[in-house]
């Protein structure tokens, strides 16, 4: 099962194998970025919408882009120097859209305990804040106030409707 997308309900079903990192649309439409492939062929086109197994998606190149989310349908892609594309091109090791758009990552300075800093996008003033003493190495959030952070020890921390954490 490894590095396969599979279609909606099913573990034999295959979409689309090869995968380094995925997001899925509202819609339903499939955004994968391929493990190892480089360039487009008439076997595995890139950057085209395909069809399998009653799903849609588009695969892009690993020699372009290292990770991929989705924020309002719409795709915000890293590229290979860990740079999100758009978004002030900040650099970043983990990036996650919550349910009301709100978008976090974490940024690319390691501490000494190998964790990254946690920022969120302001859309208004179109920059990254830092989130002062929040750090970890993965990141999931469900919206504005709710963010879950794993750290290098693997302690998870919740953020509360307060704010902290």
């Amino acid at each position: 099962m490894e590095d396969k997308v599979y279609a909606k309900n099913s573990k034999t079903k295959v979409v689309v194998s090869g995968v380094r990192d995925f997001e899925v649309g509202a819609n339903g439409d499939i955004y994968a970025i391929a493990k190892t492939i480089i360039q487009s062929s008439s076997t595995t086109p890139l950057n085209t919408w395909q069809e399998a197994n009653g799903h849609r998606f588009k695969l892009f190149s690993s020699d372009s882009f290292s990770s991929i989310a989705i924020n309002n349908n719409l795709p915000i892609y890293v590229d290979n120097t860990n740079k999100i594309i758009g978004y002030g091109r900040q650099c970043v090791r983990e990036l996650t859209v919550a349910v009301d758009s709100s978008t976090w990552a974490l940024n690319c300075e390691k501490d000494e305990a190998g964790n990254y800093e946690l920022i969120k996008w302001d859309p208004s003033r179109e920059q990254w804040y830092k989130v002062i003493g929040v750090s970890g190495v993965k990141i999931g959030a469900y919206n504005e106030i709710s963010v879950v952070v794993l750290d290098s020890r693997g302690k998870i921390y919740f953020s509360s409707d307060s704010g902290s954490f």
